[in-house]
């Protein structure tokens, strides 16, 4: 793991800095996905207090804090059980947001925070990591050049986003030993 990085879990205490980062980090890099350039609809729906308050509860979500040395610069978030195409719950971990301060990308953290996402899902007895990303961007590939293939192609739901910019793909990257 690269040296100085941290994934610190949510708790009550440090969920005020899980959704500043998490909105900061979003706005860096996706409000060209939205109408007038207001991300607002995911960034309530994601990053509110009460949102993040209610997920904290959820044994099925686990969200963690990146942090560099003692600076926070990004958030993740897992799903334990989520299914995709014919892989069960019990076999696929989601995972749903891996967001990076701009000033932190570049820099190895999101593979590292990669690795870490992959020993964690791992250590649970998964077989399958997957997550969506936008068919355009640089998120694409980054996750291509870390192992992920293309699974199947959908649409972002949010009808504040251009039709344009709504299609997504569904990657997939096997745990432990090869399942694809």
């Amino acid at each position: 793991m690269k040296q100085g990085l941290q994934f610190i879990p949510l708790s009550p205490e440090n969920q005020d800095v899980y959704s500043k980062v998490g909105r900061r980090s979003y706005v860096a890099h996706y409000t060209h996905l939205w109408r007038d350039r207001d991300p607002s609809p995911y960034l309530d729906s994601s990053f509110g207090r009460a949102v993040v308050a209610k997920e904290l509860k959820d044994p099925g979500l686990d969200h963690f804090i990146v942090y560099r040395d003692t600076m926070a610069v990004g958030i993740i978030k897992l799903v334990r059980s989520s299914a995709v195409a014919t892989h069960s719950p019990q076999d696929a971990l989601l995972l749903e947001k891996l967001y990076l301060l701009n000033e932190a990308t570049g820099q190895g953290i999101g593979r590292a925070a990669l690795e870490f996402v992959e020993a964690y899902g791992v250590d649970m007895g998964k077989k399958l990591l997957w997550l969506d990303t936008m068919q355009e961007g640089p998120a694409l590939g980054f996750y291509l050049r870390n192992g992920f293939r293309v699974l199947e192609e959908k649409t972002l739901h949010f009808t504040e986003v251009p039709e344009d910019k709504k299609p997504m793909y569904i990657l997939v990257k096997p745990l432990g030993s090869p399942l694809l």
